[in-house]
């Protein structure tokens, strides 16, 4: 399979993580394995899904904006930095993938949610409101949310009959403004 112009290969033969009961299932037998950045919990996934996520990988704000537009699941291959407010109106899942999401900006609403919204498995770093659900669905899972900035700003800001589940997550305020 071709991600982001590189051509991966997941050899089941000779790759000691993975094994595959038949020629479309790939096991990780470890806790965790690592194929380009991402990370595979242990457990059984076709090669279907194994495609699926690899090419849900984004390295970047220009590829995160993309891909969340489009929508579905979006997993970040490395650290992203916003520059601007991220609005998602459809349905996604933002798989974090241990890395961390943070803003240079210092405005409220970095990700205004109307949308079905999954955030899960990473931090997120933000001077202002971190996440604006503004309607619709958002769900955090096994997350860390900080807001550590000087403009003050809530992590989570709930408004519009906004439906929020929160699973296994840090959320924290440490701004210094009042």
């Amino acid at each position: 399979m071709n991600i982001h112009g590189v051509e991966v290969t997941v050899d089941l033969n000779n790759n000691p993580e993975f094994e595959g009961p038949n020629d479309k299932d790939v096991q990780v037998y470890q806790t965790t394995a690592t194929i380009n950045n991402v990370t595979f919990e242990a457990g059984i996934y076709t090669q279907e899904q194994v495609y699926e996520i690899l090419s849900s990988v984004v390295m970047s704000e220009e590829e995160l904006r993309a891909a969340v537009a489009t929508g579905g699941t979006v997993t970040l291959g490395a650290d992203v930095t916003l520059s601007a407010g991220l609005e998602i109106s459809n349905n996604v899942t933002l798989n974090l993938n241990g890395k961390t999401l943070t803003s240079t900006a210092t405005d409220d609403g970095w990700i205004t949610n109307t949308g079905t919204l999954t955030i899960k498995n990473g931090s997120m770093s933000f001077d202002g409101t971190a996440i604006w659900a503004k309607g619709g669905k958002l769900n955090l899972i096994d997350c860390k949310i900080t807001e550590s900035g000087t403009t003050g700003g809530d992590c989570v800001y709930v408004s519009n009959k906004a439906v929020v589940m929160i699973s296994e997550c840090s959320i924290k305020a440490t701004g210094t403004n009042e």
